[in-house]
C-alpha cells in the first residue's frame, strides 16, 4: 500500500486538481444516493442544517451586533483587546467551536468549513476597517504616497526612495485604483489585511489538498492559518503582496511539477527515516499527471516570480532557499526552475546594490541573537506589553509544537511528505542572518514558515483521513467507545482553535493605541502637503505619523524630532525650543512641527519621555515667536517654523 493510500489520498492515476471548494452541503449523503438518503427524515436534515450553520449564523451575528459599542479612545498598553467586549468574544468563541464541530462532522462540508473561514477572517481582519475612519499602521501611508506618484506621473523615479527601486506591488495597486476608479488607495487599503488573508486561505487549503490530499485536513490548515497569523505583515505593503504570490508560486511548483525523483540527499533522509520507522518511506507522492502544459506552467512560474522580485527585496530569497530546498530533497524538478529563480533575483538586484548598500547595508548584524528581538522588546516593562507580547510568542510556541506532533505523525506512517513540509517550516530562521529589518526579521520568520506549520498542524490535530478514521472506527469500534473516539478528535480540535484564538486577539490587537490613526491626523497631513512649502521639513515628535501619503510627498522632508538622542529621556520645554529650531534649520530653511493624538502615548509605550514632557514641549512652541499656527485640529496641531521672509 502507498504512503497516499494510507493517507486516504487519491494514487497518481488521472489528474489531481486542488479543488478549494467542496461543492457538497451539509446534507448530502456521503454513501449512494439511494434508499440511506432517502429515507431520512425531514426534521434529522432541519437539525444537521441548524448544526452545520447555526454556529456560523450565531457568531456572525453577536460579532457584527458588538461593533458599534467599540470604541477606540483613550486606549492603554493593552491596546484594543479589552474594548472589544463581551459581546464580540462571545461571536468570535462561537465562531470558532462552530468551526471546529464542522471540522470534525463525519460528513464534513467544504462549504460550510469556507464559511466559517471567511466568517472568521472578517471577525479577526476587518473589526478594525469597520471601526475606525483611517487605515492602520503609519507605514501604509508611505505606500499610499507612492501609488498616488506613479498614478499621477505614470513612471517611477529611482532618485526619490527606494520603493521607486521595487515599485511591482506599487504598480498593482495603482492599476487596481484605476480598474475600481479608486484614484485615492486610503479608499481601501483599510481592507487589505482581511484581502490577502482570505487569498492566503485559498492557496493554502489547495496546497494542502495537493501535498496530502485529505479535504479535512486542508480546510483545517487554513482555519489554523487564520487563528495564528499575528504577526501583523499583511496590511498594504508589497510584504504582504510578496507573500500571496510565493504561495502561488509555491502551489503551482508542488502541484505541477512535484514528485519523488532521485536525489543523493533525499535516498540518504529516506534511508534515515526507513532506520527509525522500520518502513520504507516516499519522500514525496508519485508524480500526478499535470493539467497544464508544461510550458505554460514554466511561464506562469517566470512571471510570478518576476512579480515577486520587483515588488520586494527580500521575499525572493525565502523562495529561492525553500524552492532549492525541495530540489536538493529529489522532491521538484526542474533544477534550473531555481536557477532562474536565482538568476532573476540577482540581475534584478545589481543595478540597485550601490543605493541599498550605501542607505542600508546588504548585511548590518550578523548576530542572531540580537535579530531576533523585536521593537515590542523595549516595551515590555509596562504590563500591557508584557502581556500582550508573551500571548504573542506563546501563540508562537503553540502552532510549532502542533507543527511538531504533526510531522511525528506522518514519520510515524513512513511518510516522508514530512521532512518536506519541516523544510518550508524551518528555512525561513536564514531571515536572522544578516539583519534585524527595523526588528521585524523574527516576525517575517514566523510570517514565512506558519503557513507549513498549520499544515503539519492540521495533520495532528485533525487526524488520518476522513474514510481511514471511518473505516477504522467501524471495525475496532462499536457503540459508546466510537463517539468517545470521535469526541475526543472535537475536543482537540476545539481546544486548539480555541487556545489559538484567545492568544491571538491580545497579540494581534496589543499595540493599537499607537497603530491606529485618527481621522483628523490623517486629515491634517493632507493639508501639509496640499497647503505646506515644497521644500519644507515636516517634522513629527515621533516616528508614528502617516507621512508621504500625498502625489507630491517627494517634495518634502519628513522626519522624527526623537530620531536626535538629545530630545530623549528626559522632561522637555522652553529650553529646547532653539534645539529644535536648529534641527529643523538642518533639513531645511522652512518647516512644520506636528503634535498628533498618538505621540504622547507613542512616547509613554516606548518610554522616550517622562509623563508630561511632550505636551510641555509643545506649550513652549506654541508661546514661542519662532512658530506660528499653521492647522489647529480637533486633537492634532501643526506649528510652522517662521521665516526671515
Amino acid at each position: 500500500m502507498t504512503t497516499a493510500s494510507r493517507l486516504g489520498g487519491h494514487s497518481s492515476q488521472g489528474r489531481i486538481v486542488p479543488a478549494v471548494v467542496e461543492a457538497a452541503s451539509p446534507l448530502r449523503p456521503t454513501g449512494s444516493q439511494g434508499d440511506r438518503g432517502l429515507g431520512e427524515s425531514s426534521a434529522r436534515q432541519i437539525a444537521r442544517c441548524i448544526a452545520a450553520v447555526g454556529p456560523l449564523l450565531a457568531g456572525t451575528a453577536l460579532w457584527a451586533a458588538s461593533l458599534p459599542s467599540i470604541s477606540t479612545y483613550d486606549l492603554d498598553d493593552y491596546g484594543l483587546s479589552p474594548r472589544l467586549g463581551a459581546l464580540w468574544y462571545t461571536g468570535l468563541a462561537v465562531l470558532v467551536v462552530g468551526a471546529a464541530a464542522n471540522l470534525c462532522r463525519r460528513r464534513m462540508s467544504g462549504t460550510v468549513a469556507g464559511g466559517y473561514l471567511v466568517a472568521l477572517a472578517t471577525a479577526l481582519y476587518g473589526t478594525i476597517p469597520l471601526i475606525v475612519d483611517e487605515p492602520r499602521y503609519a507605514w501604509t501611508y508611505k505606500h499610499i504616497g507612492v501609488i498616488r506618484y506613479i498614478e499621477l506621473h505614470g513612471s517611477v523615479d529611482w532618485n526619490i526612495d527606494i520603493y521607486h527601486r521595487w515599485p511591482g506591488f506599487f504598480a498593482a495597486s495603482g492599476f487596481f485604483s484605476v480598474l475600481g476608479d479608486r484614484p485615492d488607495p486610503t479608499s481601501y487599503a483599510a481592507w487589505a489585511e482581511l484581502f490577502f488573508t482570505l487569498v492566503n486561505v485559498v492557496l493554502i487549503v489547495a496546497i494542502a489538498r495537493v501535498l496530502l490530499h485529505d479535504n479535512r485536513v486542508s480546510w483545517t490548515a487554513a482555519t489554523i492559518f487564520v487563528v495564528t497569523n499575528w504577526v501583523g505583515q499583511s496590511y498594504f505593503a508589497p510584504q504582504a503582496f510578496g507573500y500571496t504570490l510565493t504561495l502561488g508560486l509555491m502551489l503551482i511548483l508542488v502541484w505541477q511539477f512535484g514528485g519523488t525523483h532521485h536525489s543523493v540527499l533525499g535516498s540518504r533522509v529516506s534511508r534515515c527515516i526507513h532506520r527509525v520507522t522500520r518502513r520504507p518511506v516516499a519522500m514525496w507522492p508519485a508524480p500526478t499527471k499535470a493539467i497544464w502544459p508544461r510550458s505554460a506552467a514554466i511561464a506562469v512560474l517566470l512571471f510570478l516570480d518576476f512579480a515577486i522580485v520587483a515588488s520586494h527585496q527580500l521575499t525572493p530569497y525565502i523562495l529561492i532557499v525553500q524552492a532549492g530546498a525541495l530540489v536538493l530533497l529529489g522532491i521538484l524538478r526542474p533544477r534550473w526552475l531555481v536557477g532562474a529563480f536565482a538568476l532573476t533575483a540577482v540581475a534584478f538586484l545589481l543595478p540597485h546594490l550601490g543605493y541599498v548598500n550605501q542607505r542600508y547595508g546588504l548585511f548590518t548584524d550578523i548576530n542572531p541573537l540580537a535579530n531576533t528581538e523585536t521593537v515590542a522588546s523595549s516595551t515590555d516593562t509596562l504590563p500591557g506589553k508584557t502581556f500582550n507580547v508573551t500571548c504573542g510568542r506563546l501563540l508562537t510556541a503553540v502552532i510549532a509544537v502542533a507543527a511538531l506532533a504533526g510531522a511525528v505523525r506522518l514519520l510515524r506512517r513512513s511518510d516522508g511528505r514530512a521532512v518536506a513540509l519541516l523544510v518550508l517550516a524551518t528555512t525561513p530562521i536564514i531571515l536572522i542572518f544578516g539583519q534585524n529589518y527595523g526588528g521585524e526579521a523574527i516576525l517575517r520568520v514566523v510570517l514565512f514558515a506558519l503557513p507549513w506549520c498549520a499544515i503539519l498542524a492540521a495533520v495532528a490535530v485533525a487526524g488520518a483521513s476522513p474514510a481511514a478514521a471511518l473505516a477504522g472506527a467501524r471495525s475496532a469500534m462499536r457503540g459508546s467507545r466510537r463517539y468517545l473516539r470521535v469526541a475526543g478528535r472535537y475536543s482537540l480540535m476545539a481546544a486548539t482553535l480555541l487556545t489559538c484564538a484567545a492568544l491571538f486577539v491580545p497579540a494581534y490587537f496589543g499595540q493599537d493605541e499607537i497603530d491606529l490613526m485618527s481621522h483628523d491626523q490623517v486629515e491634517a497631513n493632507r493639508y501639509l502637503y496640499a497647503h505646506g512649502r515644497p521644500g519644507s521639513v515636516i517634522m513629527n515628535i515621533d516616528s508614528n505619523a502617516p507621512v508621504r501619503s500625498s502625489d507630491n510627498y517627494n517634495l518634502f522632508f519628513d522626519e522624527s524630532l526623537f530620531r536626535d538622542e538629545k530630545f530623549r529621556y528626559r522632561p522637555l520645554g522652553a529650553a529646547d525650543v532653539d534645539d529644535v529650531v536648529a534641527t529643523m534649520h538642518a533639513y531645511a530653511p522652512s518647516g512644520y512641527l506636528v503634535f498628533t493624538p498618538s505621540t504622547e502615548e507613542f512616547a509613554r509605550v516606548f518610554q522616550l519621555t517622562p509623563p508630561g514632557a511632550i505636551a510641555s514641549l509643545e506649550h513652549a512652541i506654541a508661546e514661542s515667536t519662532s512658530f506660528i499656527p499653521f492647522y489647529i485640529g480637533p486633537n492634532t496641531r501643526v506649528y510652522a517654523l517662521r521665516t526671515a521672509s
